[in-house]
């Protein structure tokens, strides 16, 4: 009995160390995962850093690998060529000309150069014209200031002496003060800053190369007097983008140097509406709050594309305003999570390619026609797309980022299928995406704004001039014409003088 009791006793430690081994493989089996689903995470993680300081940032199907790039590469990456054959269709090729005439218009100077040697080597007899080679150039004289004096004559009657009159000025831009800049050089200070991202500093020292002393404190100050002269065209341009049923935005951020926070910089945001394809119209807000859009779309009835962030969502939240998705997002999502290195996922890109292909063809043809493709084959790939993204993500972990890259696209799948509404609609808001690029590279270069009422002011350029990028009209010759009409031009006709409608006045 002692001997079965020593038996049984030893026999329940086995059985209890048993359990004990049993529960801590357990344990650690669960760190592990948890260890190798944090490692993945990490390198995607590594792998878009990667991307985004060397690869390419384009998101075209030809540059889409299959396999994901590797974190500390060994030997040079050699993209994987498809083996299936392709057929090329048929197709006339553009004759290449590789350098343009220079333009007619350009003031020409005509310089002759005549022979060295004007009499024969042989007989001595003096050579005559028999024809001649041209060659041309094109050269460049660097801006010239130069000073507008204004004389008003006065004149009175000789006989009675008594009404005299004076010669009125033209009722264009005029600053007060000493300093009395022309509408040219405001113009070329506005263009110069929001069109061509030359912050004020540096064109106070290209100012001095040419001679001139014009401070940047000066110059802000003509910009700002600029702002408030044009505020009813600006005004007016959002209710003329307002009109339409069909707009996409997208907001973006601006430091801004405020009084309260001395060694800190606030983060605005500037907020765009994009009417297509011509008009633009930057709005400035402290906050990123979903009151802004509210406030600067407000009597909007229709449709308006934008990603996927929540501050639109109290715009959306009433009945006559629409969301239409962005695919161009979700395709970023899905490459980001490594998309093109998964056999079944790499499927999804492919299909959106066929999508934005689809589009090419119908670029350029009628309403009519663009629809009736877009509803019947463009709305069947996007079937196709929608449920191959759930079979998908049925075999994929909640934590896994390809499941989250398919979960932001399974969310808006009825905004996504509203593309195909509309022949105007787009597939993507990369049009207003385009329209905040000047303002990406113009932060870079300015860093920042010196206070709120200055990047109210930079709104109001930028609406300008990328509204008149997007119908080419010359930026500086617009707002040139432009100051100086606007005061005598009626109110209630301020649209004729926005760019899409604007005439230069002879």
């Amino acid at each position: 009995m002692n001997n079965t009791a020593v038996i049984n006793a030893s026999n329940k430690d086995l059985v209890k160390s048993f359990c004990a081994m049993q529960s801590e493989n357990g344990v650690l089996k669960k760190e592990v995962e948890e260890l190798k689903l944090e490692l993945a995470k990490m390198t995607n993680l590594c792998l878009q850093l990667k991307k985004h300081v060397f690869g390419q940032r384009s998101e075209k199907r030809h540059i889409i690998m299959s396999e994901p790039l590797p974190m500390f590469p060994a030997e040079e990456i050699q993209i994987k060529e498809p083996e299936e054959e392709i057929t090329v269709e048929a197709h006339s090729r553009k004759k290449y000309n590789p350098r343009k005439p220079l333009p007619d218009n350009l003031p020409r100077e005509i310089v002759i150069h005549e022979p060295t040697e004007q009499a024969c080597s042989c007989c001595g007899a003096e050579l005559v014209k028999i024809g001649e080679e041209k060659s041309e150039e094109i050269e460049y004289i660097p801006a010239k200031m130069f000073v507008r004096e204004h004389i008003r004559i006065k004149k009175a009657c000789p006989k009675c002496k008594g009404e005299v009159r004076i010669a009125q000025l033209p009722s264009e831009f005029k600053p007060p003060g000493k300093a009395r800049p022309g509408v040219g050089l405001v113009s070329h200070i506005a263009v110069s800053k929001y069109g061509d991202h030359l912050p004020l500093n540096r064109q106070e020292q290209m100012f001095e190369r040419i001679g001139i002393e014009i401070p940047r404190q000066r110059m802000w100050d003509w910009l700002k007097m600029a702002a408030q002269l044009l505020e009813p065209l600006y005004e007016s341009l959002r209710q003329e983008i307002a009109k339409e049923d069909y707009l996409q935005a997208d907001e973006t951020r601006m430091m801004v140097q405020v009084d309260d926070k001395a060694d800190k910089l606030h983060t605005g945001y500037l907020w765009g509406i994009h009417s297509p394809p011509g008009l633009v119209y930057y709005h400035y807000s402290p906050t990123r709050a979903g009151d802004v859009p509210l406030e600067l779309l407000k009597g909007f009835k229709g449709y308006v594309q934008t990603d996927f962030y929540g501050g639109y969502n109290e715009l959306f939240l009433q009945p006559e305003v629409l969301r239409i998705a962005c695919l161009a997002h979700v395709r970023r999502k899905l490459i980001d999570a490594q998309a093109p290195s998964h056999s079944k996922a790499n499927k999804l890109l492919t299909l959106i390619c066929e999508l934005y292909k689809i589009e090419k063809t119908i670029k350029n043809t009628q309403s009519d026609e663009r629809l009736q493709v877009r509803q019947s084959k463009s709305r069947k790939l996007l079937e196709q797309l929608f449920d191959k993204a759930e079979d998908v993500q049925l075999g994929l972990l909640p934590q896994h980022p390809l499941w989250d890259a398919i979960n932001y696209m399974l969310k808006q799948k009825t905004e996504i299928l509203r593309c195909t509404d509309d022949a105007r609609f787009h597939l993507d808001n990369n049009s207003i995406e385009r329209a905040m690029r000047p303002v990406a590279i113009g932060r870079k270069n300015y860093m920042f704004a010196g206070c709120h009422e200055g990047t109210r002011v930079a709104a109001l350029f930028y609406s300008l001039i990328t509204s008149c990028k997007f119908n080419k009209v010359n930026p500086y010759e617009y707002l040139a014409d432009v100051m100086r009409r606007i005061n005598d031009h009626k109110h209630n006709r301020l649209v004729e003088l926005l760019p899409h409608r604007w005439k230069r006045q002879s």
